[in-house]
């Protein structure tokens, strides 16, 4: 079965939960990279909220700029 991403400027339900994974995963990296710049485990709120909010709209925004390819399954 082959599935079409989202056309150019446009951005689907699928970009969407990705969008947020990535937002999650860029949270915990920037935690753990000031953690360990640190010396000890802190949590700077501001700072994670920030890089998490900007890595999710680059996400997005690559998305949204980015062509519909037809992905078709390896058999």
């Amino acid at each position: 079965m082959q599935k079409i991403t989202s056309n150019f400027l446009s951005l689907n339900t699928q970009d969407f939960i990705k969008g947020l994974i990535v937002t999650i995963i860029s949270a915990v990296f920037t935690l753990v990279a000031e953690s360990v710049q640190q010396g000890r485990f802190t949590f700077d709120f501001t700072t994670i909220w920030h890089t998490a909010f900007a890595a999710g709209i680059a996400y997005l925004g690559k998305n949204l700029f980015t062509t519909a390819k037809t992905i078709t399954p390896v058999s």
